[in-house]
């Protein structure tokens, strides 16, 4: 589950590791499907530092089984991405998006038999000669030479997906003092080290002029050496606006911000989108920003924070080695199959490589 360009779900590269709390796959492979309903009752900020490390949150909620966050009807894409709903049934969601000619239909499912997804890929309302049919099934073992659903081949996407093969996962419902013992040795070292240099986070629920401002500043940057579309600013205000962002920054003791997380709320889950941090940034800056991020949702009784998704689970990428660090745990999202006919493959790929160069010859991408 990651954020990711509305079109391409093409999966970012690796930053260093303190700089992991950028979060890029997250970045990737989440923003097209994101939405989600009004979460009120928050107050506006929240400034946390070292006196809040030995503070206990509230009392757990009762344990729940995880469930993608894809299911969600406040979550998908309708509300800020443009995809639409066409049909939802237990362990089934069909989203439709619209790119220019073409058409997306991604029929997200889980434990759903191959009977009823033959049925549903051979529907005229799913189909059609500019249709790209996508099958991303939550519990279904990855088959490389693909599947065939109602007469029809579907090959297997390994890199090229629109959701990340996986996620890693921090469950809520636990004692604050079991999250703080999952970060492992070295990550609690980095929170007492930049609490005690004078990091403090700052969680705000409105707009916070100062903090949108860094990120887009830290951004841009990343987001071009990267290959990454740069969010629209009056989306991310929208979202906060709504109710479904807060931001997260770590303010040094000269008061400049030299980190910032991006995180959507749709109760009971919450979820790293975007992050970035300045070229001066402080040892520990991010580990802290995670560690307070925590407990401010568990505070409010959010059952799950998902760290953003990974592409990987190479133990030396530092994306997903950074999460691990944090007590993740790895949950795996299944695997997605593809399928357009012939003349729609072609015209696509011309489709994808303009939108690539469009996006490489914008000195900004704002």
């Amino acid at each position: 589950m990651c954020g990711y360009d509305a079109s391409s779900g093409v999966t970012a590269s690796s930053v260093s590791r303190d700089a992991a709390l950028v979060s890029e796959a997250s970045v990737r492979k989440f923003g097209d499907l994101l939405a989600g309903e009004r979460f009120g009752g928050l107050r506006e900020e929240t400034l946390l530092g070292m006196a809040e490390l030995a503070s206990v949150g509230s009392a757990p909620a009762a344990p729940a089984e995880y469930r993608p966050i894809f299911f969600d009807p406040h979550c998908p894409s309708e509300k800020y991405y443009g995809w639409r709903c066409l049909h939802e049934e237990p362990g089934l969601r069909i989203l439709r998006k619209q790119l220019g000619i073409f058409s997306k239909i991604l029929f997200l499912c889980q434990n759903v038999d191959d009977e009823r997804l033959s049925q549903l890929v051979k529907d005229r309302r799913f189909g059609g000669p500019t249709i790209i049919q996508i099958v991303h099934d939550f519990s279904r073992p990855a088959s490389p030479a693909g599947v065939s659903l109602g007469g029809r081949h579907f090959e297997h996407c390994q890199n090229d997906r629109t959701l990340n093969i996986g996620t890693l996962l921090i469950e809520l419902d636990k004692p604050e003092e079991e999250l703080w013992k999952n970060f492992d040795p070295n990550s609690r070292t980095k929170v007492r080290r930049a609490a005690k240099e004078g990091v403090q986070v700052r969680i705000s629920a409105r707009r916070h002029e100062e903090d949108l401002r860094s990120f887009f500043d830290f951004y841009r940057p990343l987001a071009k050496r990267a290959n990454l579309d740069v969010p629209s600013q009056p989306l991310v205000e929208r979202m906060i606006d709504a109710g479904d962002m807060i931001s997260a920054a770590a303010v040094a003791s000269d008061s400049t911000v030299v980190a910032v997380n991006l995180i959507y709320l749709c109760p009971p889950y919450a979820y790293d989108v975007w992050g970035a941090s300045s070229n001066n940034r402080i040892n520990g800056a991010g580990h802290l920003l995670r560690w307070e991020g925590i407990k401010w949702l568990q505070n409010r009784d959010f059952r799950w924070y998902d760290l953003g998704g990974a592409a990987t689970t190479d133990p030396s990428d530092p994306i997903y080695s950074f999460k691990k660090t944090l007590g993740g745990r790895y949950v795996s999202l299944g695997s997605e199959y593809r399928r357009m006919d012939a003349l729609t493959t072609v015209a696509y790929a011309g489709f994808r490589l303009t939108k690539k160069l469009t996006r490489q010859m914008s000195p900004l991408r704002r």
